[in-house]
């Protein structure tokens, strides 16, 4: 599987149409691994050879059950200081302070 999806990956991202990437396999088939082990890097290494520049998130669709969850999961996981300031203000909300 990760020659496959190392191909396919690196194909995709010299794309200069390509804005996103999703790997969809069945469950245990070492999507979390991959993506860890492999992609980032792959990624990175892209990014030194002075191609476009990508940024990583990683989103668990689990309990995803709007589009708009999935929106926030995304946006969150690529602003991360934004999603610190948010669970603080949900915080204070919530603690009446």
């Amino acid at each position: 599987m990760q020659e496959t999806l190392k191909s396919a990956l690196d194909a995709y991202l010299r794309d200069s149409l390509a804005d996103h990437a999703i790997i969809t396999r069945p469950w245990g088939a070492g999507k979390i691994y991959y993506w860890k082990h492999a992609a980032v890097s792959q990624i990175k290494r892209l990014d030194v050879e002075g191609q476009r520049r990508w940024r990583t998130a990683y989103v668990l669709l689990f309990g995803v059950a709007t589009a708009e969850v999935l929106h926030a999961s995304v946006f969150f996981a690529l602003y991360p200081v934004i999603a610190g300031r948010v669970a603080e203000l949900d915080f204070c909300r919530a603690s009446g302070a």
